[in-house]
């Protein structure tokens, strides 16, 4: 087999590419995710007991730093979209806070619950609102409606 010039030129091209992209691919940093838990020691989240509606699910929380509450339809054990946010929250002690729900929750479906940290500007971000982590797990309740 006689190789031409253009055919090594070619070659050696091919070569330098995949030897330049081994090198960034092994050199580069490893990637440290953007959207991480801000730990938060002493903040709660819980359900209000016997406080649901077709419309709006209570829940008691007690904020160390101001935030949000956002439900989540579960995919499996992890958060799914977002189908309802709190409104705006400031630290401290909120008993039977509501989160209104565009539409009924789904008895036969999970839901998760989980708190965020407001980044300052009083309006939920779910890039920029970070949710809360206690002592390294995510603050989260799941459940099920208990509205039939």
């Amino acid at each position: 087999m006689i190789f031409k010039k253009t055919d090594i030129v070619v070659l050696v091209v091919i070569l330098a590419a995949i030897t330049g992209l081994g090198v960034l691919f092994f050199a580069a940093p490893p990637a440290k995710p953007d959207y991480v838990p801000v730990d938060v020691p002493g903040s709660t989240l819980a359900i209000t007991p016997g406080a649901s509606w077709a419309n709006m699910q209570m829940f008691t929380v007690n904020l160390v730093k101001d935030g949000f509450i956002t439900i989540h339809e579960a995919i499996g054990k992890a958060p799914g979209p977002i189908i309802a946010t709190s409104g705006f929250l400031d630290h401290g002690l909120h008993e039977g806070t509501g989160v209104r729900l565009t539409t009924p929750l789904d008895p036969s479906k999970d839901y998760i619950a989980l708190l965020h940290v407001d980044n300052g500007d009083q309006v939920f971000s779910v890039t920029d609102d970070l949710p809360v982590s206690v002592d390294g797990q995510v603050l989260r309740v799941d459940f099920q409606s208990d509205v039939k």
